[in-house]
C-alpha cells in the first residue's frame, strides 16, 4: 500500500467583503517575516474588486510593515481608532496582525 502524506502550511490569509459603500478588508494575517507574501495576497485581493471603490481596513499600529505596504499602493491614513481593553491586558503579537477583521471583531 501507498502512502502518501500532504503537508500544508498556511503562512497568511486575507478577506475582503463588499459594504454598502465600497469594501472592508480584513482579517488580514501573515508570518511577520514573509511580509513579502502579506503584499502579494492584497495585490491579488485588489485585484478582484473594483477599483473605482474605497477599501477600508483597520491596521495595528505596531505592525510597520503593514503601513508600509500599504503606503506603497497608494492607501492613506485617516483618524485612528483607540484600542481598549477591560481588566487584564492580553499578551499580543500584533506583527503580524497586518488588519483587523473590524473594531467589533478584532
Amino acid at each position: 500500500m501507498l502512502r502518501i502524506t500532504l503537508r500544508i502550511k498556511i503562512l497568511g490569509y486575507i478577506m475582503v467583503r463588499k459594504a454598502e459603500e465600497g469594501y472592508n478588508l480584513g482579517p488580514w494575517v501573515c508570518i511577520p517575516e514573509k511580509k513579502h507574501i502579506a503584499d502579494s495576497l492584497l495585490t491579488a485581493c485588489l485585484q478582484q474588486i473594483d477599483k473605482a471603490d474605497p477599501v477600508y481596513l483597520g491596521v495595528p499600529a505596531p505592525n510597520q510593515s503593514a503601513i508600509e505596504i500599504l503606503r506603497n499602493k497608494g492607501f492613506v491614513q485617516f483618524p485612528k481608532s483607540i484600542r481598549m481593553f477591560r481588566g487584564q491586558r492580553l499578551s499580543e503579537r500584533l506583527e503580524g496582525v497586518f488588519a483587523i477583521g473590524g473594531a467589533m471583531k478584532g
